[in-house]
């Protein structure tokens, strides 16, 4: 088991991540949903604007006062998360974005805005960001469903 600190620290990372795709997922759909209403009235899809910077702050907000956390869940992960998850979940923020205020601590709903900015830009950072923090997330899960031994 990791240390508190340690567990801390990453945990922070994963809700500040999970709070970033949650936000996107909720502008996705609207997003689509202009997009398809777009295409039906005969618009071109590509005219549908990304949200301004204090829509997003709001809507990080609205989807924080929504965000439940399973505590059963959270506690099955801090049992099985190894120290080296750990250290690979720590060292993703300064790995994809270094200079910007660090996903291991508190972020205010204004700094996730500016994450979230830099993915509808189509940043390639929050790509590789997500693509490796799905794959420790799909590690971290085969752990959990592992049969205690």
């Amino acid at each position: 088991m990791i240390t508190e600190a340690k567990w801390t620290s990453t945990r922070q990372v994963v809700d500040n991540a999970s709070m970033l795709l949650m936000t996107t997922m909720d502008f996705a759909f609207d997003n689509l949903g202009e997009r398809l209403r777009a295409a039906f009235s005969g618009e071109n899809t590509a005219d549908v604007a990304e949200p301004p910077r204090d829509e997003i702050i709001q809507r990080i907000a609205k989807v924080r006062g929504e965000m439940t956390l399973n505590d059963e869940q959270l506690d099955l992960f801090r049992k099985a998360i190894t120290d080296d998850i750990a250290d690979r979940v720590l060292a993703l923020p300064d790995k994809h974005f270094s200079g910007l205020p660090s996903l291991a601590d508190a972020l205010s709903d204004a700094q996730l805005a500016d994450y979230l900015l830099l993915q509808a830009a189509g940043d390639e950072r929050m790509r590789d960001f997500f693509t490796e923090f799905d794959q420790i997330g799909k590690e971290m899960r085969d752990l959990v469903d592992q049969p205690s031994q």
